[in-house]
């Protein structure tokens, strides 16, 4: 059953601004663990936060809105991601409602040697 190309906003990019300035910006996409985890869909991905506007809520904002995109456009009960950092995931996330799911190794080894595959139930 395909959905109509306009129900399904994946993949999306979110901008984040300050008074007219890029921030930071992240991404939806229906995959983002090079299909290891096939059940899990979508992602959370490429979240960054320009580092001047680092600690202002800017990285929070933008995963907040990911989730509500998602559910919005109900493509998904739930939306995933992974983290290469244990202090990142378990702060910023956690407090997110975001909860691990596992911990194991990305695809891309030579990059990471740890990736922190959360969820959060939408």
């Amino acid at each position: 059953a395909n959905k109509a190309p306009d129900s399904n906003p994946v993949p999306m990019t979110l901008i984040a601004l300050i008074d007219g300035n890029l921030a930071g910006s992240c991404r939806i996409c229906e995959d983002d663990f090079d299909g290891a985890r096939p059940n899990l869909t979508p992602w959370l991905a490429t979240l960054f936060v320009i580092p001047a506007y680092r600690g202002k809520g800017v990285g929070s904002a933008l995963a907040n809105q990911a989730a509500n995109e998602v559910k919005s456009y109900k493509c998904g009960d739930a939306l995933y991601l992974w983290a290469c950092e244990r202090e990142v995931a378990m702060g910023m996330y956690q407090k997110l409602q975001w909860k691990v799911l596992e911990e194991t190794v990305p695809p891309h080894k030579e990059d990471f040697d740890l990736a922190i595959i959360m969820k959060r139930d939408l």
